[in-house]
């Protein structure tokens, strides 16, 4: 079973230079999946270069409670310093992140993507846990407490693009 969108943009409503406040969005696709089903979502990710003393990620979101769960954030910038980041993320009452896991530089696995260029992302989750590949290089496998079904996009700190969204149920 396929269901798709062509693009779906976060913009996190960036405001003036001064601002000492991160801003954060959080998008929840449309379709539920089975967790024990299990579901692969494929697409592509692009961001804007930016200006901004604040870090930049984009990522997605896997739902383990109604406002709680597991996110995966890729930070935007130089490969030499950039980082990507799991761990649990908290949406009520606003954005809480607390980071489990991180890949950064010398590390052999992906640490965040470049902005200005399309990526592709394949996202497999079955059961418990999950795999993300960015540009068909895996970026980690990370466990789960357990799921609800419902995936989401994040974005901090900049524009996102997630487009070519492609969903399909494993047949397992």
């Amino acid at each position: 079973m396929e269901a798709g969108a062509s693009a779906v943009k976060l913009n996190p409503e960036l405001e003036e230079k001064g601002d000492l406040k991160d801003h954060q969005a959080v998008a929840l696709l449309g379709p539920r999946f089975n967790p024990l089903q299990g579901v692969i979502i494929e697409g592509t990710i692009e961001t804007a270069q930016m200006e901004s003393w604040r870090p930049q990620y984009a990522g997605f979101y896997i739902e383990e409670a109604t406002g709680r769960g597991v996110a995966v954030l890729l930070q935007i910038g130089d490969p030499m310093w950039r980082r990507s980041l799991i761990g649990n993320l908290s949406l009520t009452p606003e954005w809480r992140f607390e980071c489990l896991d991180e890949t950064g530089p010398g590390c052999a696995t992906v640490t965040g993507i470049d902005s200005d260029r399309k990526h592709t992302f394949r996202l497999w989750i079955k059961s418990k846990s999950f795999e993300l590949y960015i540009d068909d290089v895996l970026m980690q496998t990370f466990v789960t407490t357990g799921m609800t079904g419902r995936v989401g996009i994040a974005a901090q700190n900049v524009p996102v693009t997630f487009g070519e969204l492609k969903m399909w149920h494993m047949n397992l």
